[in-house]
């Protein structure tokens, strides 16, 4: 894994919500319930099986807007929103196990950062592609999609397949001009997201560790065993003043099509940085763009939907105070937007602990002092801190990110109306609880999710949640 850099501070404001979440296991479904209150308290969010009263920093209610009404042409007001009672777990499977070379690029340890669904994939039955270690460059992988089985051991899962391994199991899918591009920092250089399109795999990269990057974005077939078909880089750029690609260059995710109008284009992507946060999104970020665009022009503007930047973050880091919506601990990883509701979902983690800048560790501080050591049991490098991390849904309402197309609304203005957080039955309280990407299968309604570090040596786990067919429409 990448050393973990330090981010950047910004400022915000928010109202609280309180809510009571409950999550149970062997694949039950989560409820939610909200009211506004004032008050504050720091407890624990609830494990598996248990119930919780905890506050959430998130948007005061907001009343229709001539935007808004507006938009009910499009009939987005007739679409429900999901609540966190629609996404149900289901289980988990394992990532194929290759044969070890000495080479740790050669395995999917630490994998998935990038995770894209093809429909068309494995025959028809549908597959996913993904990213191999984070550090190995633009080795991709496809790989089939097992059964999901809810379960406390990683070792009792089922594995997926590999269902191409031509050139080699794990093919350079950018064929050298990941180190060509151009894109350059104080990290390595990652492929960040992945997308099907049609025949074609988007493919998006950057570096966490600098300020601008000159491309984001390329296409080429999904058959990896294709060579010669790789776009030229392209940089997609954000309109108003985000025009730096590096603040799309990351997780991408299909919109669908009775959404298309509205948020004007196919599909949406984004990315927020571990390191230097000014340079990217102060909280989940969207762009809406057309992957088959891709390749016309070297370079592409975007419509920019959500995007927090410098001095207008989603939640301030603040030292020494903790909130449950966003600091500079939180990752979003991928976006989906599932059909027949007007929710785009952001998931990721999230430090809910009092944020703190330092060394962390086993033993050390839980209050603002500078120049001693933190307490983190999960992470003991130099950077931020707020222990425990959680993994995490943000909840956006389309209705507004229209507005933001419409420009009666600012792309920081936007608030998520539901913040989720959630546990896995893989989950270690003392876990950095990093990520990967995120996929999602509108024919099923499934929505795929990357833990990394579910297992012994870095080993990840794909957790998929259904989600309900018949969500209760928006109050």
């Amino acid at each position: 894994m990448a050393n973990h850099q330090p981010r950047v501070f910004g400022n915000g404001v928010a109202a609280t919500l309180l809510f009571s979440v409950v999550i149970a296991g062997c694949g039950a479904s989560a409820g939610i319930q909200t009211e506004e209150t004032s008050s504050a308290t720091t407890k624990v969010p609830p494990q598996i099986g248990e119930s919780a009263q905890y506050i959430v920093e998130a948007s005061a209610a907001r009343g229709p807007s001539a935007a808004a009404l507006a938009a009910s042409a499009d009939g987005l007001e007739k679409l429900p929103v999901l609540q966190f009672k629609d996404i149900e777990y289901i289980g988990a499977f394992r990532a194929p196990e290759l044969p070890y070379t000495g080479n740790v690029c050669d395995t999917l340890t630490y994998a998935g950062r990038g995770l894209a669904f093809d429909p068309t994939g494995n025959s028809g039955a549908g597959s996913l592609f993904l990213t191999g270690h984070a550090n190995c460059g633009a080795r991709v992988a496809e790989i089939s999609i097992p059964e999901a089985i809810n379960a406390a051991s990683i070792e009792t899962l089922k594995r997926a397949t590999l269902l191409q391994n031509r050139p080699s199991p794990l093919p350079d899918a950018l064929e050298g001009q990941l180190a060509s591009s151009g894109i350059s920092g104080g990290a390595t250089t990652t492929v960040n997201g992945l997308l099907i399109d049609g025949g074609l795999l988007v493919i998006s990269a950057g570096n966490d560790y600098t300020h601008s990057q000159p491309v984001s974005h390329w296409k080429r077939p999904k058959d990896l065993s294709i060579n010669g078909q790789v776009s030229r880089p392209v940089a997609v750029r954000g309109d108003k003043s985000f025009t730096d690609p590096r603040g799309t260059a990351g997780y991408m995710c299909n919109v669908p099509r009775g959404l298309q109008e509205a948020l004007g284009a196919p599909a949406l992507t984004g990315w927020v940085a571990d390191s230097i946060v000014t340079a990217t999104s102060d909280g989940p970020a969207a762009f809406a763009f057309d992957p088959a665009a891709l390749g016309k022009s070297g370079s592409q503007t975007v419509q920019t939907l959500l995007f927090y930047p410098d001095g207008h973050s989603l939640e301030p880091s603040i030292a020494g105070k903790s909130n449950k919506t966003w600091n500079w601990t939180s990752t979003a990883r991928g976006c989906a937007v599932p059909d027949g509701t007007r929710t785009v979902l952001f998931l990721g983690s999230h430090g809910t602990g009092p944020f703190l800048y330092g060394v962390g560790g086993p033993n050390g501080r839980t209050t603002d002092q500078p120049h001693q050591p933190i307490y983190d049991p999960a992470d003991t490098s130099t950077g931020e801190h707020a222990w425990p991390y959680r993994y995490q849904v943000w909840a956006y309402d389309a209705l507004d990110l229209a507005r933001v197309r419409r420009g009666t609304l600012a792309p920081h203005a936007v608030k998520p109306y539901g913040v989720w957080q959630f546990s896995l039955p893989l989950e270690r309280r003392d876990d950095r609880h990093h990520v990967g990407g995120v996929a999602y299968d509108p024919a099923a309604r499934k929505l795929y999710f990357i833990q990394q570090s579910a297992g012994p040596f870095g080993e990840i786990a794909i957790h998929v949640f259904q989600i309900t067919r018949n969500p209760d429409a928006a109050k």
